[in-house]
């Protein structure tokens, strides 16, 4: 009796999880308005998913995955100690809200991976999943919409020269990568979507997903949206030869046409534009252009005094810095100067700063500076870990070609990249826990058998 009542408030606990997916575009919401309850929701969610971890009913992955977090979490005090000895001037509260932020991922991940197995048999884990990545998008265009008719949003950067705003959103960086690791999603649950109204109607939908993708101004958004609308038509003429059905096609195909069509008239356009002419400046002006590119760590477009000159970078290294070579210089010399401890544990949040924090806009590279060799390689773990046994189980399982895998491949690659280039995902809660959700439903669906048979 006692295990039965326990399977059902595990199995409750898990529906809350599923559905805390539909409350983010919320939690984002809340956060504008300086509603303060997006912050103790998703601190609160941590000890939760502890709890839903404990109840999974491997006892194998329930030990590794407390094993390692528990490695995590001693790692993460230890870090923070030393950076209370060495770390001169430094900010309590900024250095645990950065620790939580950035643990939050981690356990995300794990959760949804556990979430996902514990429902597949009794949810089509395969079609909810994207029909509420879908809602969400969803309704953070229509809010998008609203704040673009009031002239109320939230301007993407800095520099006036640049266009483009993320409604009642914050960042640009982060709506950025939640538009296109979710509208992979949306386009998946539209191909699933069988002929009827609701498809119909999802086309006007798509569109207006795309128009604020559009209209945010980053190349990160943009590119989602063609990337995620190719891999469309692609598939979608994959269809058509296969079982002669053309409706996909040929709606897709619309929209991506559409889509390139009207780029150059929207906000995308114009910052592509001026990209160009800072590309053809002169080397001092771009540095200090570029730094408030993708939302960046200075609204003003300028260099902080205290950034250092620091070591020349080659072409390739200035290439993938994409203008954010100051930031760079100044984290790594930094570190340089920085005792064997922090080298080790890292500097905390944006390095050993003599005013005010700064990131170079990069979370894999902000991981290094900020947390060290160990929590690098701590917190690197679960995505090489889950993306590797991803990667095997598509081979293995000959799961190349399923919709599922593509589409949430696509996402989770996206999710990466932008992590790598634009920064904040993973030390983001409310994007990173898309890309949490995107590579545990590909992890799910890299299984020889996606879901049971029972429909939620």
């Amino acid at each position: 009796m006692k295990g039965l009542r326990f399977e059902k408030w595990h199995y409750s606990l898990g529906i809350l999880f599923a559905f805390y997916i539909l409350l983010q575009p919320f939690l984002d919401l809340f956060a504008f308005v300086g509603i303060p309850v997006s912050t103790l929701i998703r601190a609160l969610v941590i000890p939760l998913g502890l709890v839903f971890i404990l109840g999974f009913s491997s006892v194998k992955w329930t030990k590794i995955s407390l094993i390692y977090l528990a490695v995590l979490f001693i790692y993460m005090g230890l870090h923070f100690i030393n950076n209370m000895i060495f770390k001169d001037p430094i900010s309590m509260g900024e250095e645990i809200t950065y620790i939580i932020k950035t643990v939050y991922f981690a356990v995300m991940l794990i959760v949804y991976i556990m979430l996902f197995f514990t429902l597949k048999s009794r949810w089509n884990i395969k079609k909810t999943i994207p029909k509420f990545i879908y809602i969400n998008l969803l309704v953070v265009s229509i809010i998008v919409l609203l704040a673009h008719i009031t002239g109320t949003g939230q301007r993407s950067y800095g520099m006036l020269l640049r266009e483009g705003h993320t409604g009642w959103f914050f960042s640009g960086n982060e709506l950025s990568a939640i538009y296109a690791m979710g509208f992979c999603f949306a386009v998946l649950f539209f191909l699933k979507t069988k002929r009827g109204l609701i498809k119909w109607l999802m086309i006007p939908a798509l569109f207006l997903m795309i128009l604020a993708m559009l209209n945010i101004g980053t190349k990160v958004a943009f590119g989602g949206a063609v990337i995620a609308l190719l891999l469309g038509v692609v598939t979608s003429f994959w269809e058509l030869i296969k079982k002669k059905k053309g409706l996909n096609l040929i709606i897709i195909t619309a929209l991506t046409v559409v889509t390139l069509a009207i780029s150059p008239f929207m906000a995308i356009g114009n910052n592509l534009g001026v990209s160009m002419d800072i590309s053809q400046a002169p080397a001092e002006e771009e540095g200090e252009e570029s730094a408030a590119e993708e939302g960046g760590s200075v609204d003003s477009g300028e260099t902080p005094e205290n950034v250092s000159e620091g070591p020349a970078l080659g072409p390739i290294q200035s290439f993938f810095l994409s203008g954010r070579e100051s930031f760079f210089n100044d984290s790594l010399t930094q570190f340089q100067a920085a005792p064997v401890s922090q080298k080790i544990l890292g500097m905390g949040r944006g390095g050993n700063y003599e005013e005010t924090s700064k990131f170079i806009e990069m979370d894999f590279i902000d991981w290094f500076f900020n947390f060290g060799f160990v929590g690098f390689i701590l917190l690197m773990i679960p995505l090489a870990a889950v993306g590797g046994a991803s990667i095997v189980n598509i081979l293995k399982n000959g799961r190349l070609f399923s919709l599922n895998v593509l589409f949430s491949g696509l996402a989770t690659c996206i999710g990466l990249g932008a992590a790598f280039t634009a920064g904040h995902v993973l030390s983001s809660p409310g994007a990173g826990i898309y890309l949490a959700v995107g590579l545990a439903f590909l992890f799910t669906m890299s299984m020889k058998k996606e879901t049971g048979n029972r429909r939620w």
